[in-house]
């Protein structure tokens, strides 16, 4: 037996390296790192060359950037990812795609028009006259309209299982971006030169990405417009997602800067970048893992064993991550900025546990969008966001920024058990409920715990001890979720066509 499991551990991993979606996921886990670790290396350089107030009016800016993109996108980009699979192998490809591209570049524009007047009327009103109107909100809209080309781009790539190209558009661009912002801040042009820098590195890729798309794929000659129509269906259709997750994680962050002011929500902004190492691990196994689930349930019911299985390793990870990452908060906000922002080691714990549940959400809700049904999706994340919205109303004014984690971990929670009954609901997916829920309540106690102390940062006994109990969560995870049975089941139905 001790000769025989490494052979068997051995054929396991060579099986994994013949895998698409493992070769796959490897290049996405790559290029999404690179995209995610350039920005926030360079968080420390803002949070040292621009005040407080300054830093928080960039956080300002992004988050009411994301909610222009999600209404810019009308939905698009979830709908390319899905109906590509019903044109995928056809001589119509091509027109399928151009078609989408070119819905894509209006739908953008035009929402970025049409926004122009409204915005500009509520902005002082939003940011409560603490953020000039000019030249944030021409910036922003630019953003908006722009990013949606690269966008595109990414979704065909990631379609056509290009993960190359994906990780080339995505690195080009952030590296782009980051160079720009990171000079022109330097220069002293505070929270407007990043903003001038994702602008700018957005444009050049655009340009190369569009180029590109109209070389490999660009035609004028039948084109169906009803493609158009059905995109939009359910692209508008899926909205509420899309959305929700901005309400849950970034419309309190518009709260706490016009409620509180900007130097708080710059601490908030500081603590959500503990988010970092937790969603570039999903950003990678989504990227990679969606079109292969898609794919893989056109064959049927038949592989809903091994996807459930996939599901539960995804979970381990999603847990192994977030628990690292809670145990390391002091560093990180150590490092990340001087030590007047060190209350956000408080908050970060919550942020963390929020992505979590945010990530677990997405194995249920998947299914779900396969079905052609983004709006039950919608509705079961649409509806507890917009209830998170009007608690933060009440309870930032009283409780601050603490109590805005709070709310928004208690509505991740309620969305997250939500997807699980309408899913099962819908479909029997064999998902092992209640070591699910055991293991999630493992990585929830963890991180109340840790929010509520206060530890030295580098201090190496307190370190030690931290990492000792997240490794304990840990094992304690991975017995529950069996993930060696599921390793099992995974490995031995992969195959090199898989």
């Amino acid at each position: 037996m001790i000769d025989r499991a490494p052979a068997r551990v051995r054929q396991a991993i060579g099986r994994l390296r013949r895998s698409r979606l493992a070769s796959n996921s490897s290049v996405y886990l790559g290029g999404t790192l690179l995209n995610r670790l350039f920005p926030f290396f360079l968080t420390p350089l803002y949070t040292r060359t621009m005040t407080p107030h300054e830093f928080g009016i960039w956080g300002f800016c992004m988050t009411v950037l994301n909610a222009l993109l999600i209404v810019g996108d009308l939905g698009i980009g979830s709908a390319t990812t899905r109906l590509y699979w019903d044109h995928a192998g056809s001589d119509g490809i091509g027109r399928f795609l151009t078609v989408g591209f070119l819905t894509r570049i209006g739908v953008a524009f035009g929402v970025s028009l049409g926004l122009a007047w409204p915005l500009m009327a509520a902005w002082q009103w939003l940011g409560a006259g603490m953020v000039p109107t000019w030249p944030f909100v021409p910036l922003l809209l630019g953003c908006s309209a722009v990013q949606a080309i690269v966008a595109f781009n990414l979704e065909i790539a990631r379609s056509t299982h290009n993960p190359i190209l994906f990780s080339k558009i995505q690195i080009g661009q952030t590296i782009l971006q980051s160079a720009v912002g990171a000079a022109l801040v330097l220069m002293g042009s505070g929270a407007v030169g990043p903003i001038i820098g994702y602008l700018a590195g957005a444009v050049i890729t655009a340009i190369i990405g569009a180029t590109a798309f109209v070389r490999r794929y660009g035609t004028l000659t039948g084109l169906d417009w009803s493609i158009s129509r059905a995109s939009l269906r359910y692209g508008i259709a899926s909205i509420p997602i899309s959305a929700s997750t901005w309400l849950r994680r970034m419309a309190d962050r518009i709260m706490v800067g016009r409620a509180i002011s900007m130097s708080n929500l710059a601490i908030y902004q500081v603590a959500a970048s503990g988010l970092a190492p937790l969603t570039i691990l999903m950003g990678s196994i989504n990227s990679a893992y969606l079109p292969y689930y898609y794919e893989q349930r056109k064959r049927g019911d038949a592989v809903l064993p091994r996807l459930v299985a996939m599901d539960s390793l995804i979970t381990a990870g999603l847990a192994a991550i977030s628990l690292a990452t809670i145990a390391v908060v002091p560093e990180l906000i150590y490092i990340l900025a001087p030590p007047s922002y060190a209350p956000a080691a408080g908050l970060a714990s919550w942020f963390v546990l929020i992505a979590f549940f945010g990530g677990l959400t997405l194995q249920f809700t998947k299914e779900l969008q396969y079905l052609k049904r983004p709006e039950l999706a919608g509705a079961i994340t649409m509806i507890p966001s917009l209830c998170g919205v009007a608690a933060n109303l009440v309870v930032i004014p009283r409780l601050g920024a603490m109590g805005a984690t709070m709310v928004g971990t208690v509505v991740s929670i309620v969305i997250f058990v939500s997807s699980i009954l309408m899913t099962q609901r819908i479909e029997r997916t064999g998902h092992k409920l209640v070591r699910l829920g055991a293991a999630c309540a493992v990585v929830t106690a963890f991180a109340v715990l840790f929010a509520q102390e206060r530890f030295v940062p580098f201090a190496l006994l307190s370190l030690a001890l931290r990492l000792g109990v997240a490794l304990l969560g840990l094992a304690a995870v991975l017995a529950i979720l069996d993930v060696q049975g599921a390793w099992r089941r995974v490995t031995g139905a992969v195959t090199g066509g898989a």
